[in-house]
C-alpha cells in the first residue's frame, strides 16, 4: 500500500495516508547519536523498515537549561497500529533503552525520547496521546528534519506547509555533517 511513497514522494506529499506515522527521536545523555541509532534498530524491529529518516540535527535544550546538546532526527513509518498502540511501543522502548520516569515537572534531559508527531494527515486526541503533536510548530529541532522530509506536507491543525513553519522559527539548529 505504502510502498510507492519513496522519499522523493515524500517530499512532494501535501498530505500522508492515515497508517503512516511520523516519528521525532531525541537525545541528549550519553552517546546521543549512538541512542538514536539503536532506537532506530528497536523501531525497525517492531515497525519495519522506515520510509525515509532525515538527517541528524543538533540544537540546544528546549523549555530547560543543559549544557548537553541535543540531537534529534525524525522518521516516517507504514504503521495499521491504533495512535495508543504506536505510542505504547514507542515508550516500551524508551524503557528499555534505560530512560525512566521524569523527576519533577517540566523538560530535562534525556537518554532517548520517541514522540508521534503525526499520523497520516489526521487529527486524534486522547488521554495519553494528541496526534498532531501540539508543540512541534514551536520547535525548531522538530520543524528543521520535518521540513528536510516533507516540506510541503500541510499541518492538518496549522494549515501551512512544513517548509512555511520551519521558516519562523529562530533557534538555532544544525544538521550533523
Amino acid at each position: 500500500m505504502h510502498t510507492a511513497f519513496t522519499r522523493e514522494v515524500l517530499q512532494r506529499a501535501q498530505w500522508l495516508p492515515s497508517a503512516m506515522y511520523v516519528i521525532l527521536l531525541g537525545a541528549n545523555l550519553g552517546d546521543p547519536k549512538k541512542q538514536l541509532s539503536i532506537a532506530r534498530e528497536h523501531m525497525k524491529q517492531a515497525f519495519g523498515n522506515p520510509i525515509a529518516v532525515s538527517s541528524l540535527y543538533r540544537s540546544a535544550a528546549w523549555g530547560f537549561e543543559s549544557e548537553d546538546y541535543f540531537l534529534n532526527q525524525v522518521l516516517v513509518l507504514a504503521c495499521p497500529q491504533a495512535p495508543n498502540q504506536v505510542l505504547h511501543q514507542l515508550k516500551a522502548i524508551e524503557q528499555r533503552m534505560g530512560r525512566t520516569k521524569k523527576r519533577g515537572t517540566g523538560y530535562e534531559s534525556r537518554l532517548i525520547d520517541l514522540d508521534i508527531l503525526f499520523r497520516g494527515s489526521l487529527c486524534y486526541q486522547e488521554p495519553v496521546v494528541t496526534i498532531p503533536h501540539p508543540l512541534l510548530h514551536k520547535r525548531k529541532f522538530t520543524t528543521a528534519p520535518l521540513a528536510e522530509l516533507l516540506p510541503n506536507y500541510i499541518h492538518p491543525t496549522q494549515k501551512q506547509d512544513l517548509r512555511s513553519i520551519n521558516a519562523l522559527l529562530t533557534e538555532e539548529v544544525s544538521p550533523l555533517v
